[in-house]
């Protein structure tokens, strides 16, 4: 999880990591979503995963963003890694080092109580949902 200030607001969002899949990598076949889901954990945790678990859900957004509107697709899988030590080094774009305020592992337990945006809005309940047994089929779809 990322604790991050949108520098428009004085609100604080907490989101799971991740970024940008172009349209030109997946139209040639150089990249794939679970191939850049494992990018970007290894850029933003540090963390090498030799695969992912099945697909939780796609969520869907759209926002304005430093002057722009944006849409965004996000895919999010399950993953375990036995460490959360870090493997490779970190590779924060430019405008994650502007924004960030914090990157750490959240207990199921501290994101229950978190009292900043959470990104998407009802990520405790899908962990809750997770944790016991609910999202291990079909991947959910979100929008907001």
């Amino acid at each position: 999880m990322y604790c991050s200030s949108t520098h428009s607001t004085p609100r604080t969002l907490a989101t799971t990591g991740g970024s940008c899949l172009a349209a030109a990598w997946t139209t040639e076949r150089t990249w794939s979503t679970p191939r850049a889901a494992r990018r970007e954990v290894a850029e933003e945790s540090g963390i090498i995963l030799p695969d992912l678990g099945h697909k939780l859900w796609v969520r869907e957004s759209r926002f304005h963003y430093k002057g722009r509107d944006h849409h965004r697709i996000e895919h999010v899988f399950l993953s375990r890694t036995p460490s959360t030590t870090p493997q490779a080094p970190l590779k924060p774009t430019e405008n994650e080092k502007t924004g960030l305020i914090e990157r750490r592992w959240w207990s199921a337990t501290e994101l229950r109580h978190c009292q900043d945006d959470l990104l998407p809005d009802n990520l405790a309940e899908l962990l809750d949902d997770l944790l016991t047994g609910c999202l291990n089929g079909t991947p959910l779809t979100l929008i907001s």
